[in-house]
C-alpha cells in the first residue's frame, strides 16, 4: 500500500503554534485574548469541531494517526489559512473574542483587502513571522497527540481554585436540570439515553445512574472533578517527560488577575511573541471578579464523596 501525506504547508503553519487551554472558567478566554493581541499572532477562539475530536479520542473511536490528520487539516485550512487571508470570525462587536478587541481596525482591514488568494496567504507566512494560536478548554486528550507531532509548540495551561471554578460554573447553570433538558445547552457530545438528562461523554459509564440522580451542585462538582483529572494527568505527563521540556507553562488564574502585567510578560517571554499595538489595552481590562455564590453552602449540598474528591484534586493543583 502506498503512503500518503498532506502538503508541507500544513505542518509548516502549525509547528510553532501557541495553544491556550485549561479547565472551563479558569481564565482561558482572557489569556487567549492577550495572546491574540500579540504581534504577528493569528488567533482562533474555540474551534467548535474540536468538541467532537476530543470525544473521539476520549472514547478511542478512531485511530490516533487519522484523528491527528483531521485536527491538523481542520486547524490549518479552516482557521489559520483564513486568518492569513484576513477572513476572521469577527463575531459581534461586544463579544470579547471579536478580533477588533485584539487588533487595530486598520490592521484587520489592510489584511482583509491585501490578501486575495491562497498563494498570497502562503507568501505572508513564508517569512516565518506569522504564528497560529488558538484557545480551547479541556483540550488535554488532543494535546497528547499535538505535542508529539509538533515539539516546538507552546502550551499555556490555566488553573484555578476548583471551589471558585465550581462557583463560576454554578453561575452559568450548565449542569442544572433545566439546562440539560434544553436542546441548545450541551455543546459536547452526550450519551443518547431515554429518560436521562443530557450526560456529557466524559461522565463514566458506571456513573450514568448517579449523574441522573445528582442535584445541581453535585453534578457541577462532578464535572469539575472530571475536568481536573484530565488536566492533572496531562500536566504530570508533560512535566515528567524530558523531550517536552520548554513547551509547557502553567499559570494560576489568581496571579493572572492580581498581577496581569507581570503575567503577560511571562507569557510573552515563554512564547517568544512580542506585545502588539493593543496588548496594553487588553491587559487594562483584566479586573478581579466578585463571586456571589457561597462556597460553604455548596459543600453542604454536594454529595460527600464528590466533594471529598474535589478537595483532593484541588490539593493536587496546589490549592488548599
Amino acid at each position: 500500500m502506498p503512503s500518503y501525506k498532506f502538503n508541507e504547508c500544513v505542518d509548516d503553519g502549525l509547528k510553532n503554534m501557541i495553544v491556550v487551554t485549561g479547565i472551563y472558567r479558569s481564565g482561558t478566554t482572557i489569556t487567549g485574548k492577550v495572546i491574540g493581541s500579540f504581534k504577528d499572532i493569528e488567533y482562533a477562539y474555540d474551534p467548535p469541531l474540536l468538541f467532537h475530536f476530543a470525544y473521539l479520542r476520549h472514547l478511542d473511536r478512531v485511530k490516533d494517526s487519522e484523528l491527528l490528520n483531521l485536527v491538523k487539516i481542520y486547524l490549518y485550512y479552516d482557521y489559520y489559512l483564513n486568518c492569513l487571508h484576513g477572513r476572521y470570525n469577527l463575531r459581534v462587536k461586544d463579544e470579547g473574542s471579536c478580533v477588533l478587541h485584539m487588533k487595530p481596525c486598520k490592521e484587520v482591514l489592510e489584511k482583509l483587502f491585501a490578501v486575495d488568494s491562497v498563494e498570497r496567504a502562503f507568501s505572508r507566512d513564508s517569512n516565518g513571522r506569522a504564528r497560529f494560536s488558538f484557545k480551547f478548554c479541556n483540550l488535554y486528550d488532543l494535546l497528547e497527540l499535538l505535542i508529539d507531532e509538533y515539539p516546538k509548540i507552546k502550551v499555556v495551561d490555566m488553573k484555578r481554585d476548583l471551589k471558585r471554578v465550581l462557583s463560576s460554573m454554578m453561575a452559568k447553570k450548565w449542569f442544572f436540570d433545566e439546562s440539560l433538558k434544553d436542546d441548545n445547552a450541551v455543546l459536547w457530545p452526550f450519551y443518547a439515553l431515554d429518560g436521562y438528562v443530557k450526560t456529557p461523554y466524559i461522565v463514566n459509564e458506571s456513573d450514568l445512574d448517579l449523574w441522573n440522580r445528582l442535584n445541581n451542585v453535585s453534578r457541577t462538582a462532578y464535572m469539575c472533578c472530571k475536568l481536573a483529572e484530565k488536566k492533572i494527568r496531562f500536566r504530570d505527563f508533560i512535566i515528567n517527560n524530558e523531550k517536552h521540556g520548554g513547551m509547557y507553562l502553567e499559570l494560576k488564574y489568581e496571579e493572572f488577575i492580581a498581577n496581569p502585567i507581570d503575567q503577560v510578560r511571562i507569557i510573552s517571554d515563554f512564547t517568544g511573541a512580542a506585545w502588539g499595538d493593543m496588548t496594553s489595552q487588553v491587559v487594562n481590562t483584566i479586573k478581579p471578579s466578585v463571586s456571589k455564590c457561597d462556597i460553604n453552602e455548596f459543600s453542604k449540598e454536594c454529595d460527600p464523596d464528590i466533594w471529598d474528591r474535589l478537595i483532593e484534586l484541588n490539593n493536587s493543583l496546589g490549592y488548599s
